[in-house]
C-alpha cells in the first residue's frame, strides 16, 4: 500500500473520530489544557502552516460549539485547580480514545493488506499450477516424436513390430522415454495436488501449508524442466550444437533453480537462529533480574 494512501486513510479516520466525540454530550469541546488553551487555540497555532484538513477540524469543532479562550474566559476563579485536573484528565481519556481508535485502524489495515497478499499470491500458484498441468498433460499425450499409423508384426525379414498408436520414441530411445514419462507424471500429478489443495481452502496464512504449497510448485517446475531438456535432447538426432548447448542450459537451469533453494532456506535458518536467540536473550534476562534484586 503506498505511503501517501496511508496517509490519506489516516486523516480521514483521524477526521471520523473527531466528528463521532464532539457529538458525545460528556465530552467538553471547550475544555483548557494545563496552559489555559482549547482545542480551537491549539489548532489556530497550527493554522499558519497548515493544509485544508486543519480547516475541516476546525469546522467540527465550531460546528459542535467549540470557541477559543479568548471568548470563553471564566469567571470561577475558586476550584481552579480541581478543574485543572480534570481537563487534564479528560484530555489524556481523550487521547487514549484516539489512539485505541486509530491503532485497532491501523492493525485491521494491516490485515486487509496482508489478506491480498495472500489472495494475489494463491492465484499465482493457481495460475502456476495450470500451466503446469496443461503442459504436462500435452507432452504426456503427444510424446515426441509421435505415433506409429500402421502395423507392423515380426517376420523374417523385419525383426520389430509395433502398431498403431505406440509412441516412436519408446521404441528408438526407451530410456529417454521412461525419463520423460516419468518427469511429465510427476508434473502433472503434483500440479493437480496443488489444485485440490487451493479448491479445499487450504490455509494460506499457515506458513507450513505456504511452504508445502511452494515445494510443490518446485518440483513441478523442476520436472517440467527436466522433461522439456531431455524431450530436445532425444528430438535433436546428431545435431552437433544441441548437444554442445544442452549441457550448458541444463547447469544454468538447475543453478538457478538450487541457489533459490538455498536462498529460502537460508533465511529459514536465520529466522530460526534470531528466534532461538530472542528465547535464549529472554530466559537469561529473566533469571538474572532475581539475583539482581536478591544482591541489592
Amino acid at each position: 500500500m503506498p505511503r501517501a494512501f496511508k496517509v490519506v486513510k489516516r486523516i480521514e479516520i483521524i477526521l471520523q473520530t473527531i466528528d463521532f466525540l464532539t457529538k458525545i454530550a460528556s465530552i467538553d469541546v471547550n475544555a483548557k489544557n494545563v496552559f489555559g488553551l482549547t482545542a480551537l487555540d491549539l489548532l489556530e497555532m497550527r493554522l499558519k502552516d497548515a493544509s485544508g484538513d486543519y480547516l475541516n477540524i476546525g469546522r467540527l469543532l465550531q460546528h459542535a460549539g467549540a470557541v477559543n479562550s479568548r471568548s470563553n474566559v471564566s469567571s470561577e476563579t475558586t476550584g481552579a485547580a480541581s478543574n485543572t485536573m480534570s481537563t487534564v484528565a479528560g484530555c489524556s481519556t481523550l487521547r487514549e480514545i484516539l489512539d485505541r481508535f486509530l491503532s485497532k485502524q491501523e492493525k485491521w489495515h494491516k490485515k486487509e493488506e496482508r489478506n491480498g497478499r495472500l489472495e494475489s499470491h494463491r492465484n499465482a500458484i493457481m495460475i502456476a499450477a495450470s500451466l503446469f498441468a496443461a503442459a504436462a498433460f500435452q507432452a504426456g499425450s503427444n510424446p515426441p516424436g509421435g505415433f506409429y499409423q500402421d502395423t507392423l508384426i515380426s517376420n523374417d525379414t523385419c525383426t520389430t513390430s509395433h502398431f498403431p498408436g505406440q509412441s516412436i520414441l519408446a521404441d528408438n530411445d526407451p530410456w529417454s522415454y521412461q525419463i520423460i514419462s516419468i518427469a511429465n507424471a510427476t508434473a502433472f500429478f503434483i500440479s493437480s495436488c496443488i489444485f485440490l489443495l487451493l479448491l479445499s481452502g487450504l490455509p494460506l496464512k499457515n506458513k507450513v501449508c505456504t511452504g508445502i504449497l511452494m515445494v510443490a510448485a518446485w518440483i513441478a517446475i523442476v520436472a517440467v524442466g527436466f522433461s522439456f531438456l531431455i524431450t530436445t535432447r532425444a528430438t535433436a538426432g546428431h545435431a552437433y550444437e544441441i548437444y554442445v548447448m544442452l549441457p550448458s542450459i541444463f547447469v544454468a537451469y538447475y543453478t538457478i533453480i538450487g541457489i533459490i533453494v538455498l536462498g529460502h532456506i537460508g533465511r529459514f535458518l536465520v529466522k530460526m537462529v534470531r528466534r532461538c536467540w530472542r528465547k535464549h536473550r529472554s530466559s537469561s534476562s529473566s533469571t538474572n533480574a532475581p539475583a539482581n534484586r536478591g544482591s541489592v
